[in-house]
Formats: C-alpha cells, sequence, structure tokens
C-alpha cells in the first residue's frame, strides 16, 4: 500500500507540473499570422460585405473583424490585389484611421506587426487623393513592412511626411513613393517623400530596392530621417526642397549600392543634407544634383563612391566641414572633394564618364558606366557589397568598380582563321 501511495503522488506530481507548463506555453505562444484580403478599392469603413483596405487595417488594430475583414492578430499581412486603392474619406487631424490617411497601429491602439503585401509596385497603388498624407505608423513599439506597392499623392500643409510618417520600425522593399508634397515653410514641413521619427518614439527604417521620385517638401524633399536609417539599392530622384533636395539627415543613416540623382534645392544641397549623427556612403552614385551634392556638418564615411556633376550658385560636388574621413575609392569630377578624398583610391578632377539615368536592369534606375570609365576596376574589394544597385554580381573584373553600378565584362571566344 505504501508503495501504491508514493508511486500516486508522483503521477499527481508530475500532472500537475505538465498542466502548470501547458498553461503557460498557451500563454506565452504568440498570436499567429493572419491574411487579410482587401476585396475592394473603394476607401470606406463601413458594413457592405466586402473588404475594403481601411477596414482590413482598422481589423488590424481593433483586434476584431470589420466589415468583411478577418480579425487582426497584431501580426498580420494585409493583402492587396492590383489596382488603385484611392483615399477619398477626407478630414484631417485624426489619428484613428476613420478618415484622411491610413493609421496603421495608431496611439489608441494595440501595437504589432502588419505587412501590406502588393501585387506590384507598377499595378498595386495608393494614392493619397491630395486629402492628406498616404500612410501614418504613430506606435514606436510597432512595425510597418511594404512590399510591391506604389505610394503617392499625399498632401499636407506643415506637416511632416506626405508620403509616410513613421515613428516606429518601417521597412520598404520593392515600392515606389512618388508625387508626395509638404506645403509651407514652417520646422514641420519635412519629409515629402516619408519622414523617420519626425515625432517621438525610437524607430528605424530600412529601404531596399526603393524608388523616391518627384516628391516636395520645405526640407528633406525625399527624404528627412532622425532616426536610424539604412537605404540599399534604391533611387532617389527628381525631388525639391529649400534644402536637402533628396535627404536631410539628422540620424545614423547608411547608404549602399543607391543612386541619388537630379534632385534640386532652392537654397543648398540638392543631394544629401548631413546634419547630425553619423552618414556612411558605400559604393553610391550621388550626381547630377542642384545646389550641390553633399553637405556634411557631422560624421561621414565614405567608400568606392562617386560624387560628380553637382552644380548651383557656388555649391559643388563636396560641401561642409563636418568631421570627413574617406576610406578610399571614391571618385570627384571636380576638385571641391579634395579636402575629403585624400586616402588611397581616391580620385579628384576625373571625369567618370556617367550614363543617362535610366532602366539599366534591376528594379530601379541608375548610371551606367562605359568600359572607358576611369571608375571601372578602380574601387577595392574590401567591404564592397556581393552585388551591385541591380543585383549583377561583383567584382566582374577582377575590382569593384566605384559607384552604384557594376560593369559587366563579356568575353567573346577567340576564332582562329
Amino acid at each position: 500500500m505504501k508503495t501504491y501511495k508514493l508511486i500516486s503522488a508522483q503521477v499527481l506530481r508530475a500532472t500537475i507540473t505538465i498542466l502548470i507548463l501547458l498553461t503557460i506555453f498557451s500563454w506565452s505562444k504568440p498570436a499567429q499570422a493572419v491574411n487579410i484580403t482587401v476585396t475592394t478599392t473603394n476607401d470606406e469603413l463601413n458594413t457592405d460585405g466586402d473588404c475594403s483596405l481601411r477596414e482590413a487595417i482598422q481589423a488590424v488594430n481593433v483586434r476584431a473583424g470589420v466589415d468583411a475583414c478577418l480579425a487582426g492578430t497584431g501580426n498580420d499581412v494585409i493583402m492587396l490585389p492590383a489596382g488603385m486603392y484611392t483615399l477619398s474619406l477626407a478630414g484631417g487631424n485624426e489619428n484613428d484611421n476613420a478618415t484622411g490617411d491610413l493609421d496603421v497601429f495608431p496611439i489608441s491602439s494595440l501595437g504589432g506587426t502588419v505587412e501590406l503585401q502588393g501585387a506590384g509596385a507598377a499595378t498595386t497603388i495608393i494614392d493619397g487623393g491630395g486629402i492628406d498624407r498616404v500612410l501614418s505608423l504613430l506606435r514606436s513599439d510597432s512595425t510597418l513592412i511594404v512590399r510591391n506597392v506604389t505610394i503617392r499623392n499625399g498632401q499636407l500643409t506643415d506637416q511632416p511626411g506626405a508620403g509616410i510618417l513613421s515613428w516606429g520600425a518601417l521597412e520598404l522593399r520593392n515600392v515606389i513613393i512618388e508625387n508626395n508634397v509638404v506645403n509651407g515653410t514652417s520646422s514641420s514641413a519635412t519629409g515629402g517623400g516619408f519622414c523617420i521619427g519626425c515625432g517621438p518614439g525610437t524607430g528605424s527604417g530600412v529601404l531596399e530596392q526603393v524608388i523616391i521620385r518627384n516628391n516636395q517638401a520645405d526640407r528633406g524633399g525625399g527624404v528627412f530621417s532622425n532616426r536610424p536609417l539604412t537605404i540599399a539599392a534604391s533611387s532617389i530622384i527628381s525631388n525639391t526642397a529649400r534644402a536637402g533636395g533628396a535627404i536631410e539627415n539628422y540620424g545614423d543613416l547608411s547608404l549602399v549600392n543607391s543612386t541619388i540623382s537630379g534632385n534640386t534645392a532652392t537654397n543648398n544641397i540638392g543631394g544629401i543634407r548631413h546634419y547630425a549623427n553619423s552618414l556612411s556612403v558605400l559604393n553610391s552614385t550621388i550626381a547630377y544634383n542642384q545646389r550641390g551634392g553633399v553637405s556634411a556638418s557631422a560624421s561621414l564615411t565614405l567608400k568606392n563612391t562617386i560624387i560628380a556633376y553637382n552644380t548651383g550658385s557656388g555649391w559643388n560636388n563636396c560641401n561642409g566641414s563636418g568631421a570627413v574621413a574617406s576610406q578610399g575609392y571614391n571618385l570627384s569630377n571636380d576638385s571641391t572633394c579634395g579636402a575629403w578624398f585624400t586616402a588611397s583610391g581616391d580620385l579628384n578632377n576625373v571625369d567618370p564618364l556617367l550614363g543617362p539615368l535610366q532602366n539599366n536592369g534591376g528594379s530601379t534606375p541608375t548610371h551606367a558606366l562605359p568600359l572607358g570609365s576611369p571608375a571601372v576596376n578602380a574601387g577595392t574589394n574590401a567591404g564592397c557589397p556581393a552585388t551591385d544597385q541591380r543585383g549583377v554580381s561583383r567584382p566582374q573584373g577582377g575590382r569593384c568598380d566605384i559607384g552604384a553600378f557594376e560593369v559587366v565584362f563579356l568575353y567573346l571566344p577567340l576564332v582562329l582563321r
């Protein structure tokens, strides 16, 4: 009998332990992601039996079904078929996704992660309709991922981020941000294309294979950032601002395999205006910007990078008195980078012979290098990215090329006669 009671006590203790563990695991198990498919291009928040983009975002925000949209869990994917999704529910200064811009995880909601997954940037278009910005993420503990989508025609006055405003973690992949405008000249009239930060929080950004073009603001026509931001394999082109036509930066910015071209500032620096923290530029091309290419008032490092043909009213390729450290193998077509480009392999007063900005393969436009360019095989392989902006393998000819473009060598067999 004693042996029987001892075994029963052991079994009872084991059973209780298992039940406790199962309870703990059930509490700690993360919510399963839900795919919410949008079924109408109409901008609506009602109960008419379909699922609009605004309703899908609301389902994620409130963790409940909205109209025909499945209930979100806070870790969800919103599937956007090809189509034009134009915002039409006008109403500014509202941050709960009822009118105006699409508010992903507003402050009043729970946080989480949501991905907007389009069918392709050329075919899935979210159009702000000029009534407000397009997208906002106002919780710093949350993440917004956007893939294969165009975001365009947001419009604001004296507020930041006409295309996207993010206080949290923002990831953009294969995205086009175009024709977004911030009017006004106040200190908040920043980030025509998008703004990382521009408010409270500890957010960050990652951009890959993104085109930012034809956006406008007082400062940071394409991009305004005061948070950590990485831009890779992307093109920031034809944006306009009073200062910082392409980018105005106050955070830690890393620019890799990217092209900054054709941007304009009416006052200073059509390319990158860098004010605080650190800027790192690797294998990129900064060219044809009006009122200057790069201005540095803080820490800047450059490697394997072309800065060329940036002109206008006393502004040149390289401007400013920040702590600039060349890591070598950079190229400028004039002498204005002479104080910066003093390391091994740096080239000053050398014309890179850049081709026009166009589609040279890949998903973002680039300036091609001809075979005779002095930038070809003139970079260093140490730290050189494995591919160029288009995804072409580096190096092609023994050494990496300088800039965002890698020339492909075609070796033809020798035919003996």
